[in-house]
């Protein structure tokens, strides 16, 4: 009986095992597909500075990585790319070779590991994401194990440090971001209590120094108790020394940090004049192409000249080769008369003189024309490498001056925070200016660059479904403060259509936001009227304001680059004169056109008109989804 109830139990031990060993395995197993899922969410969600010249996305996997995740990120890496390139990840035991990778995974870290880590990153474009780590200063992305869920968190200012930029939409997808200010007040707070327990112990010894004088003139007897106490408060000083000596080195870190502020202001005032001279300098550039365009042109001018000449030099020697023929037979028929014989002889010859030396003229004609037309196709080609010198120098310098601008604005906005927990509102004002007129700035680099994208027969479309009310949303957010500044009245009117049409979004939200730009900027107190409807056969946009208005004779120019239709030194209204063109191009792009309907003081409505299904006029390459 107890073999058979010890047989029973054993069987019920191994099919419990069974039925459980199924789900402990596949707990570790989904943990580690969210991991997986986590670091794709972070790396489309994530803005690396050179993404575009990167030919592979590389992971790297710190430490010994578990088989679990290295399953679950091949399975994402056969069905999913990140920023249109492929996802590469290895397992990496040395700091040494992090640097080669675009994203960092720590399954476990401690305060060394975490140090050497960032020694051998030093700045460059690299994401740290970690797991359970509990020091959230030295974290990027962090990984928390919540009971059964997985959450993240974020500290910005440490991503933006490494040169990256951090979308919105990181957060929304289930993570929380780290108050960087309130990690600072907890240190100063720290800093506050040790003062105050100095005080508090300061303020103890003097108590019982009064205490032992007056124990002396009472009593010489407790000689020996205040020799005890006299030891006990040696050993007080000792640690009040001790804590003075703490608080002397928090004074010298926090010196530190002042001196080294003082030096980023000085580097954000060395940048800025640095970019002054440099725009300065490709304005010249710009100057001198000009030039060099408008002599091409009297060129061509010269040579069409030059060839109306010749064919009208060419129709003269026919019509005396006619003229020759006629006497020819003229002469045969008046053979018979020796006399007049005699004269046409004569005249026959000085018409064949006078054909020799048009003939000789006309050849030296001719090679003065052909010496011409060499040098002209000389300076044509002159022109043309000088067009393309150009293109590429624009499309250099705007990659050249927007990296640093976009670090000078980072590092701007990090001491403006620091400023403001010590209330030095004066600096942040100044600081403020920093940032307005490095963002204006970097809007006319990125300006430049699509110019150059678009001349250059560079600019792509990617076609894709297209939900008119999401980007005209997306548009008025960007122009919110403007909106508000200028206390500008807004209607919209948005009609999606029964279906999505295809298009390109990201280009029809840059015009989107030019032509807004445009509308609250010129009509202050005023009032803005947008329209975007889907209609059969076209994409229809209309954005209208009560503004300053254009003149008839200005609204042709304005869709030209770098012209205003108010273009003197001293205008009101500021800009670069580059959206209304980069509009305009990217609607012929599209096949479509914009036009301009406005009156002077009664405002201007600009209007976009894409026919469907959507037809690319310039030569570009076109991603239409399968």
């Amino acid at each position: 009986m107890r073999l058979f109830l010890g047989l029973f139990r054993l069987v019920i031990c191994v099919s419990c095992l069974v039925l459980l060993a199924p789900r402990l395995w596949a707990q570790p197993l989904e943990e580690q597909k969210i991991v997986a899922s986590y670091l794709y969410n972070f790396a489309k969600n994530i803005e690396w500075p050179q993404v575009k010249t990167l030919r592979s996305f590389d992971i790297a996997l710190y430490g010994d990585a578990d088989p679990a995740l290295l399953s679950a990120l091949q399975g994402l890496r056969e069905r999913v790319k990140v920023h249109g390139l492929a996802v590469n990840y290895r397992q990496v035991k040395t700091p040494a070779e992090l640097a080669a990778f675009q994203m960092v995974y720590m399954e476990s870290a401690d305060k060394k590991t975490m140090t050497d880590v960032y020694d051998a990153l030093d700045g460059k474009p690299v994401l740290l994401v970690t797991r359970d780590y509990s020091n959230q200063q030295l974290v990027m992305i962090n990984l928390i194990s919540t009971g059964r869920s997985l959450k993240f968190e974020v500290n910005k200012s440490n991503i933006l440090n490494q040169g990256l930029g951090v979308q919105s939409e990181l957060i929304l997808s289930g993570g929380t971001e780290i108050d960087v200010a309130r990690l600072y007040r907890e240190g100063q707070a720290s800093l506050v209590a040790l003062q105050k327990q100095l005080r508090n112990r300061e303020k103890t010894l003097k108590e019982l120094t009064a205490s032992i004088d007056n124990q002396q003139a009472i009593n010489h007897n407790l000689q020996q108790q205040m020799a005890d106490l006299a030891e006990n408060i040696d050993a007080s000083d000792e640690l009040i020394a001790q804590q003075k000596h703490q608080l002397q080195l928090q004074q010298t870190q926090i010196d530190a940090s002042l001196r080294e502020r003082e030096k980023l202001m000085q580097e954000v005032q060395s940048r800025t004049a640095e970019l002054d001279e440099q725009q300065a300098y490709l304005q010249k550039i710009l100057s001198e192409i000009d030039a060099r365009e408008k002599r091409l042109a009297d060129l061509n001018k010269n040579t069409r000249s030059l060839e109306s000449t010749i064919l009208e030099q060419k129709n003269a020697i026919v019509g005396l080769d006619e003229m020759v023929d006629s006497q020819q037979v003229a002469l045969r028929y008046l053979w018979g008369s020796v006399v007049l014989g005699a004269l046409l002889i004569i005249t026959v010859f000085i018409a064949y003189i006078i054909k020799q030396r048009d003939n000789r003229r006309l050849a030296a004609r001719s090679e003065d024309l052909q010496l011409a037309q060499e040098r002209l196709a000389i300076a044509k080609r002159k022109a043309e490498d000088a067009s393309q010198a150009k293109g590429e120098f624009l499309s250099l310098m705007s990659h050249e001056l927007r990296t640093p601008l976009q670090s000078i604005i980072g590092y701007t906005e990090l001491v403006i925070e620091e400023l403001k927990l010590v209330e030095d509102e004066a600096h942040v004002q100044d600081l403020q200016r920093v940032i307005n007129n490095g963002e204006r700035l970097l809007k006319l680099i990125n300006g430049v660059l699509d110019m150059a994208k678009i001349e250059a027969g560079g600019m792509e479309l990617d076609l894709t479904h297209v939900k008119l009310s999401r980007l005209v949303d997306e548009a008025l957010s960007a122009v919110v403060p403007l909106l508000e500044k200028n206390a500008i009245r807004l209607r919209v009117d948005v009609e999606d259509g029964e279906t999505l049409p295809i298009a390109d979004p990201e280009k029809l939200l840059h015009i989107l936001i030019n032509l807004l730009s445009n509308a609250v900027k010129f009509a202050p107190h005023g009032e803005v009227d947008v329209q975007a409807f889907h209609r059969p056969e076209e994409i229809f946009i209309s954005v209208a304001d009560t503004g300053i208005g254009i003149p008839l004779e200005q609204q042709n120019s304005i869709f030209d680059p770098f012209k205003q239709a108010d273009s003197s030194a001293t205008r009101k209204y500021q800009g670069s004169g580059l959206g209304l063109s980069i509009s305009r191009q990217l609607c012929e792009l599209m096949g479509g056109t914009i036009r301009v309907e406005s009156e002077l003081g009664k405002g201007a409505r600009f209007i976009v008109e894409l026919p469907l299904p959507i037809q690319t006029t310039a030569v570009g390459k076109v991603a239409v989804p399968a």
